[in-house]
């Protein structure tokens, strides 16, 4: 019986090996072209061998297409894994959630972590952005003023001049290339819980590509845009252009009447066809819980 039960350990510890050695980045790379069923088809395999490994937790978490269970799963890989490569990239697809929501107090929270716990994040100069707009949404002047001190004297290669005389307060800035569902590439193999990984921080400058989440150019007409918002404030409608902005999609602001009320309008553009504006739309939906209209709006 003790020779069947060595050989039985030597086979587990041989498989876990193996599958350790496995490599993430196939599945990333399906992400990013797009080719979500590819991997959803094999999470739950991932899942039963490795229910607590935070590479495929966030893995589980891009494909979800509910936010609120997407959330559910970062917040989990905060709590388990804390010092995990994937920490850092959980607190801002939260962040964003919550921004995106109209809830800076929280978002405001979780963007302050990023300079706090994890400064040589390659969010850095996004999460410290996010915040600075989220105290600004909630009128947090003299916080806004103390952590302004901060930031500059610990970050003086970051860009933290911002203009608060104009109406769009924070530098505009496209974001280093991301999945379409808003995730950077990570090529990391599916390792021990206890496996770390190091960080540079990268400066996220003008000549950054934008997101491979946006629509590819073509000719044509097209003539759908994507509604995804209405504001009685345009503050926080321009607050929520510039965040699609910096995730690499086109915005238009126009105008509409409602019950009396000038609403400010926020639309994706454009897109020749409905089906090419519905992807988009779901996937703006599975990031940031945007309920939308699909509209033909002939150019």
């Amino acid at each position: 019986m003790k020779s069947f039960a060595v050989i039985g350990i030597c086979i587990y510890f041989l498989c876990t090996s193996f599958l350790y050695s496995q490599n993430l980045d196939q599945f990333f790379q399906w992400v990013n072209t797009g080719e979500i069923d590819k991997v959803r088809e094999e999470l739950p395999r991932l899942l039963e061998s490795y229910p607590n490994n935070p590479g495929v937790m966030f893995l589980d978490a891009i494909t979800t297409e509910r936010a609120e269970e997407a959330i559910i799963t970062y917040r989990k890989i905060l709590q388990n894994h804390p010092h995990s490569e994937y920490a850092d990239d959980s607190i801002m697809k939260i962040g964003e959630y919550f921004f995106a929501r109209g809830l800076y107090s929280q978002a405001s929270r979780l963007m302050l972590r990023i300079p706090k716990v994890y400064p040589r994040s390659e969010h850095l100069q996004r999460a410290i952005d996010l915040h600075v707009n989220s105290l600004l949404a909630i009128g947090e002047k003299d916080s806004l003023d103390f952590y302004l001190q901060v930031y500059k004297k610990r970050f003086s290669n970051l860009d933290l001049n911002y203009n608060f005389e104009s109406e769009k307060p924070l530098t505009s800035r496209p974001l280093k290339p991301v999945t379409t569902e808003g995730m950077k590439l990570k090529p990391a193999s599916v390792k021990p819980v206890s496996a770390t990984k190091s960080r540079k921080t990268s400066v996220i400058t003008k000549s950054s590509q934008p997101s491979s989440g946006i629509k590819e150019k073509s000719s044509g007409p097209k003539p759908f845009v994507i509604q995804v918002g209405a504001y009685g404030s345009p503050e926080n409608a321009i607050r929520q252009k510039m965040l699609l902005e910096q995730r690499g999609y086109d915005i238009h602001l126009g105008k509409i009447k409602s019950r009396g009320k000038t609403l400010t309008v926020i639309q994706v553009v454009r897109y020749a066809t409905k089906s090419e504006a519905e992807k988009v739309a779901k996937k703006l939906k599975s990031e940031f819980g945007y309920n939308y209209l699909i509209l033909n709006r002939p150019e």
